[in-house]
């Protein structure tokens, strides 16, 4: 989802971000509650050009199971930052995709299921 994204581009913009902490899902911080839980630290002032966040995952604030730093240029071309501290920045490539060409969404979002999902015999068929 996307709802996010300007979210994001307030802690990319207009703030110093510093860094994100999510808790580990399975580690529940809230007894009442199923949510994900994120600390997110800033400094109100605009971010320098060469900003980097830190992003750490589980355990405790101070004694996180992972640790990755990116930097906030990195992060303006990434759509989900939940992959951090986990996995690296993704590659940026000059390499047109389907998504360059199509709009693609799935069967379920186009309501018409059928034209999408067809039997073995209905696919040799056509």
């Amino acid at each position: 989802m996307n709802y996010g994204w300007e979210v994001k581009r307030y802690l990319l913009e207009r703030v110093t971000l510093l860094r994100i902490h999510r808790f580990d899902p399975d580690d529940v911080q809230f007894a009442d509650a199923l949510v994900s839980s994120v600390v997110v630290w800033f400094r109100n002032e605009a971010p320098p050009r060469d900003n980097s966040v830190t992003f750490t995952f589980g355990r405790t604030l101070a004694e996180p199971k992972l640790t990755k730093t990116v930097s906030a240029q990195a992060l303006t071309h990434e759509r989900k930052w939940t992959r951090f501290p986990e996995s690296e920045v993704r590659r940026r490539s000059d390499t047109p995709t389907i998504a360059d060409f199509f709009k693609i969404t799935r069967g379920l979002a186009t309501g018409h299921n059928r034209y999408f999902i067809v039997s073995a015999e209905e696919l040799a068929e056509r």
